[in-house]
């Protein structure tokens, strides 16, 4: 990116950032519209000198001044919102400068068949674009209204009174090409917004997705997702097993070095054990300081090299905050699948697993059925 548009994209982004100071407290409706006012009136900034200097050029001084004054006006919008924090106020403000002097041009060039009259059509789209549809519609019947009555009043009125316009058709060009040129880049701008609130949607759902199935304090699966997972498993006749993990003397930690360190070392165990489980596997938090593991497709040599690799790199974990305590140990219970039983059977007898494994001296893993490590 060259640097000339990096320092226009920093800059732009202070601007906004002035413009709207409380951009973390800001909703994103909120923001999304004050961007969209600062667009226009960059856009402002931008093509109003260039329709200055044009009718300087055929001497319509009449127009010139008028065009000058709305123009600072719209420019300033973004600041009107800043001091007055009405995003209705700053909108109403824009397009009635915008509209006044469209108006003026009419007059000045006597009928509505003033190469500015296209314009007219810019202020309800403005309405919409700064978040109001209501604003949209008046301007629609006001801009509609504003163009019969000034036909009616005006007549057929000398068009291009001034003989100094020697090419009136420059300025209906000029006009068409600006017009064309600022509902293209409105377009743009509400397609980007579009965009924008797209992926923000996008990204809220996947929140809420995930939200849903992770576990708030290790980030891990929760219950209800795992538990799920077995029952797919299972729906499908898959060969599988399941392990209940359980942290030895949990409740000494949390007694004597806080509950904090115990979400510490819950925190740590779940990235330990997922760190060494395949991608097929499934793991997450069944309760407490008890997890579980759902291995797919896992025969029995290579059910225990895992779990046995998951014990000793738990067995090794070092907390700083637990200098003080043994060394974190854990006791699992392993059930492999066995057709036509249930979910919750295969899990009760990793649970006795589990029990086993405890009472032959924690630290270690038992395969349901056999009586050793």
């Amino acid at each position: 990116m060259p640097a000339a548009t990096r320092a226009f994209k920093e800059r732009y982004k202070r601007y906004v950032k002035y413009i709207l100071p409380d951009t973390e407290c800001a909703s994103p409706e909120q923001a999304m519209v004050v961007t969209t006012l600062v667009n226009v009136s960059l856009l402002a900034a931008l093509l109003v000198p260039a329709f200055v200097l044009e009718y300087a050029l055929v001497q319509m001084w009449r127009l010139v001044v008028p065009l000058f004054v709305a123009g600072i006006v719209m420019v300033a919008a973004p600041l009107i919102y800043r001091f007055s924090r009405s995003i209705s106020v700053a909108r109403e403000i824009f397009i009635v400068a915008l509209f006044s002097f469209k108006l003026w041009e009419c007059v000045v060039f006597g009928d509505v068949v003033s190469p500015g009259a296209v314009w007219f059509i810019a202020m309800p789209l403005l309405a919409i674009m700064l978040g109001s549809v209501r604003s949209a519609v008046a301007w629609l019947l006001i801009t509609n209204t504003a163009m019969i009555l000034a036909h009616l009043m005006l007549g057929n009125g000398v068009v291009f009174p001034i003989p100094s316009t020697e090419n009136p058709h420059f300025l209906y060009i000029f006009s068409h090409i600006g017009a064309s040129f600022s509902v293209a880049v409105f377009l743009l701008i509400v397609e980007n917004a579009r965009r924008r609130a797209f992926q923000r949607l996008k990204i809220a759902n996947e929140t809420i997705s995930d939200l849903a199935i992770r576990d708030a304090l290790t980030g891990v699966y929760n219950r209800r997702h795992i538990v799920s997972e077995i029952s797919r498993a299972e729906d499908a006749a898959d060969s599988f097993s399941v392990c209940l993990l359980d942290l030895d003397h949990f409740k000494r930690i949390n007694d004597n070095l806080g509950h904090a360190v115990g979400d510490l070392a819950l925190q740590r165990v779940a990235v330990a054990v997922q760190d060494e489980i395949r991608q097929s596997d499934c793991f997450g938090r069944y309760g407490g300081e008890e997890f579980l593991l759902l291995l797919k497709d896992a025969d029995l040599a290579g059910s225990k090299q895992l779990l046995e690799r998951i014990r000793e790199r738990i067995e090794a974990l070092e907390i700083a905050e637990m200098e003080s305590f043994p060394r974190i140990t854990i006791s699992g219970g392993v059930a492999q699948y066995r057709p036509g039983e249930s979910g919750s059977e295969t899990i009760n007898r990793a649970d006795q697993a589990l029990y086993a494994a405890k009472a032959a001296g924690r630290n270690r893993i038992i395969f349901e059925g056999a009586d050793q490590q």
